[in-house]
């Protein structure tokens, strides 16, 4: 699915966000009561989660507390080394465990309800929860008040986004009572505070300007300053002050999908920004986090949780790193092996010597590097992963497209083949047997390096050709196959996410021939938006010129098609900007001459239809047929603070009332009418499916991620599922 950026960027979510990230982290075991010991239990499966210490050398490392099913954070030592805060995660997720990961839960948010903050000793006795867990409230990421006579912590409850609230306690460390620090009320939600001296730091969302940054003031509520401002979608979080207040570090978000965060530091005087992740990237990272910096009590060296994808190893690692505030020194702290680490701090007043002790969560792996066997379940449950004989690439296919012939006897199905980050192509395979095999037979569209100018800048990159949508006409003589599909310009830029592409040079591209395994037309450049794409390139048709209602929709992606009683009709999902909010509709346009000429029939998916699927928009059309029913499929996405946060829900499935008006069937309420929802088995995600009721043996096919399979994270299986039972 794809959704511009405000600079024209399309996100990409079943491509460009090429792997979701698995939050490594440390959980404690459900304990309702006070005052009970924090113990590590014999059995090993009670140590997937924990909170550990080990010197800054990597070595004695001791676990404070471990859990086999909770995950805890931002774990944090008191300025007097007597007492630890964390948060902890209660609400189990589709795989059991209560963590902190968007794909683990069908809602957005739906992790952070029913958080605690505990604290405990140092040596991990006196567990008590000071936050207690509320059904429909979160409390998460507590810092110690600089007298460690209490904490900030991000609270909220279903009425309004999390505020930062201030618990004191009194001489026993019992709560003595929470009161609110006077944020504005524009500034919603405010998360991750901390204090340190006389000022309070925290991240928050401008809702007068619909931006988020990092923001600084006093306790009291005076002094507010704005230290950056970003948009919504690459936002700053996790600050932290320097022991001299001179400079503050927090992480980056450096694309939509969140495959990409950097950490960076600010002069408070200067405003300055260092890019201590810039120059760092291995060739070709398709992850890259660098987060959750913090200092040193003597202000020398920094922390922080590294994550990147592992190619020898065919897993996501997650690491401690260590750096200078000059921006030299980077280096990794040698851990065991056998653990994902995260949420990493020094303890206070203990300097940045090798004998300094520090604080992280972890999360145990198994021996061969994976995760536990319970969270790898086979990806797609009951689904049958598609093997395409003789298809070679690096990283996987998706974007399925099928279309059989006449009489039934052969089927065909484009997709994308994908060379992440620098090729996608378009490949065409066959099957004889209903779906059962597949075999590979040729590249339609080939992806190319090439280069492009925006302004008085030279961009280097390759042509990418995704997203298609193959139709039989068999009234069109010599054209009876045609293939519609989004090509675009991509920069070689595996740290730009989302960022990579220059949409300026794209357009909805066509070609038909009479045999799929015989030769094809050359490209045609069918489908443009206002003023795009960029010279030299024209397309043939400007759809904004088409219809009023197209007017302000500046691309177009995600085609879908079929050829209906001598109409042939395409689907696509059109992006338009408002307030710098992301309005994403599929329509629907026809062509009564075999695609010469097209006109607009409607919209038929808006932002506000996918919310009762837990959705921002739709994504991911098809137009399908069955029983002589005409469907649409559509993918409700949500794009997510982060790439962890971010899914596509599987398909929805929509009947026509009548194609040839553009209308689908509602209810006398005036709701559209869902014939099924088939959702992604997966915690991953994915859902941009087809059908042909041809297909008998495998029924509609569904493209997922999934990471496990590193590097062929692009896959497509059968669901064996019919649309009508």
């Amino acid at each position: 699915m794809s959704a511009p950026g405000s600079e024209g960027m399309m996100k990409k979510n079943h491509i460009s966000v090429i792997i979701l990230i698995v939050v490594a982290a440390a959980l404690v075991a459900l304990i309702s009561g006070h005052f009970k010991k924090a113990v590590c239990e014999s059995d090993p499966d009670s140590e997937i989660f924990g909170i550990y210490t080990a010197t800054l050398d990597g070595k004695n490392m001791k676990p404070l507390i471990t859990s086999s099913w909770q995950q805890m954070t931002h774990a944090r030592v008191s300025p007097d080394k007597k007492w630890v805060t964390f948060s902890r995660y209660t609400r189990r997720g589709k795989d059991g465990f209560a963590t902190e990961g968007q794909n683990n839960y069908e809602h957005k948010g739906e992790q952070y309800l029913g958080t605690e903050i505990l604290i405990m000793r140092i040596d991990g006795t006196g567990l008590r929860v000071v936050v207690p867990a509320r059904k429909f409230a979160a409390a998460v990421n507590s810092y110690w008040t600089p007298d460690g006579k209490g904490l900030v912590f991000a609270a909220n409850d279903l009425k309004e986004g999390p505020r930062i609230s201030h618990l004191v306690f009194d001489d026993k460390m019992n709560v003595k009572k929470i009161t609110r620090l006077p944020t504005p009320e524009y500034l919603k939600p405010v998360v991750d505070p901390q204090w340190l001296g006389d000022w309070l730091v925290f991240p928050a969302v401008d809702n007068r300007k619909n931006t988020q940054g990092i923001w600084r003031m006093r306790p009291d509520g005076s002094m507010l300053e704005q230290l950056t401002a970003r948009e919504p979608l690459l936002h700053d979080n996790d600050p932290k002050i320097s022991p001299d207040g001179s400079k503050v570090v927090y992480s980056h978000k450096l694309n939509p999908e969140g495959t990409h965060y950097h950490f960076m530091m600010m002069d408070m005087q200067t405003k300055e920004e260092v890019d201590f992740s810039k120059g760092s990237h291995r060739e070709n990272s398709l992850i890259w986090i660098d987060v959750m910096p913090e200092w040193s009590s003597d202000g020398k060296l920094l922390i922080f949780w590294h994550a990147f994808l592992d190619v020898k190893d065919k897993r996501l690692k997650s690491v401690l790193h260590t750096i200078k505030p000059d921006g030299t020194g980077r280096k990794e702290i040698a851990l065991p092996q056998g653990y994902n680490y995260q949420s990493p701090v020094f303890f206070p007043g203990e300097g940045s010597g090798k004998e300094a002790r520090i604080m992280f969560s972890a999360r145990k792996i198994d021996t061969s590097g994976r995760r536990q066997p319970d969270l790898e379940a086979a990806v797609g449950g009951h689904y049958e992963k598609i093997k395409i004989i003789g298809e070679v690439n690096t990283n996987g296919i998706f974007d399925p497209s099928m279309e059989y012939n006449e009489d039934g006897s052969v089927g065909w199905m484009t997709y994308s083949s994908i060379d992440a980050p620098k090729y996608i192509r378009t490949n065409l395979a066959r099957t004889l047997d209903h779906g059962k095999t597949w075999a590979f037979i040729k590249t339609i569209n080939s992806s190319v390096d090439g280069t492009v100018r925006l302004g008085n800048k030279t961009i280097n990159g390759s042509w990418w050709n995704e997203v298609s949508t193959l139709v039989h006409d068999p009234d069109d003589p010599g054209r009876e196959w045609k293939l519609f599909w989004h090509k675009y310009f991509a920069k070689h830029d595996p740290g730009a996410g989302a960022g990579n592409r220059v949409l300026q040079y794209g357009w909805i591209a066509y070609k038909y021939a009479s045999d799929p395994a015989g030769k094809w037309s050359e490209e045609i450049p069918l489908f443009g938006a206002r003023q795009f794409p960029l010279k030299p390139h024209k397309t043939r048709i400007n759809l904004s010129q088409v219809n009023p209602d197209l007017k302000d929709l500046f691309v177009y992606t995600e085609p879908g098609s079929i050829y209906k009683d001598g109409v042939l009709y395409l689907s696509l999902q059109g992006h338009k900007f408002v307030n710098k909010q992301n309005i994403a509709r599929i329509i629907l346009i026809a062509s009564y001459d075999h695609g010469k000429t097209w006109r607009y029939m409607g919209t038929l998916l808006k932002n506000e239809d996918a919310q009762r699927f837990g959705a921002y928009y739709f994504s991911g059309s098809s137009l399908v047929e069955e029983n002589g029913r005409i469907f649409l499929f559509a993918s409700p996405q949500d794009p997510g603070r982060t790439m962890a946060e971010s899914s596509t829900k599987g398909v929805v499935v929509f009947e026509f009332e009548d194609i040839r008006k553009g209308k689908l069937k509602k209810d006398n309420n005036g709701n559209l009418v869902s014939v099924k929802w088939i959702k992604t088995t997966t915690n991953l995600k994915g859902g941009q499916s087809d059908y042909d009721e041809q297909n008998s043996y495998g029924g509609i096919i569904m493209p997922q991620l999934n990471f496990t399979a590193f590097p062929e994270v692009f896959q497509i299986f059968n669901t064996k599922e019919k649309i009508i039972p």
